[in-house]
């Protein structure tokens, strides 16, 4: 049987929920990156994941680890599920995606546009 941990698991029903929110957009779907506590969006699982993972590997790089080093892999992979849930539970993200709404809008305004003001006269 192939060596299974709590965070794949989590990781398998996640893919699995954002799947299912996956589905044509229409006016009455909620904004991709409008997040709450109950229904919180298939980036908002990504980015969460993303985070975790970036987390874990970088506990595991560290020089000081524990003295008990054949538990150390399991505390650590436990510590990010925790994190992972932590982020989604606690709406975490809500700044981070108002401020890449605001982005998109700029984007689609035409504000990153090469001819556009400023922007146009950074070197590339």
């Amino acid at each position: 049987m192939k060596n299974i941990n709590r965070k794949k698991i989590r990781k398998l029903i996640l893919q699995e929920m954002a799947s299912l929110h996956d589905g044509p957009r229409t006016p009455k779907t909620r904004n991709p990156f409008a997040t709450s506590a109950a229904d919180p969006s298939p980036f908002e699982y990504k980015l969460a994941d993303v985070i975790s993972r970036a987390w874990e590997e970088h506990t595991l790089a560290q020089p000081n680890q524990p003295s008990d080093p054949s538990t150390w892999y399991m505390e650590v992979d436990r510590a990010a599920a925790h994190l992972e849930e932590a982020i989604m539970d606690t709406g975490l993200l809500n700044d981070l995606f108002k401020l890449i709404g605001d982005l998109e809008d700029e984007l689609h305004e035409g504000e990153f546009h090469p001819d556009d003001g400023i922007r146009s006269q950074i070197p590339r």
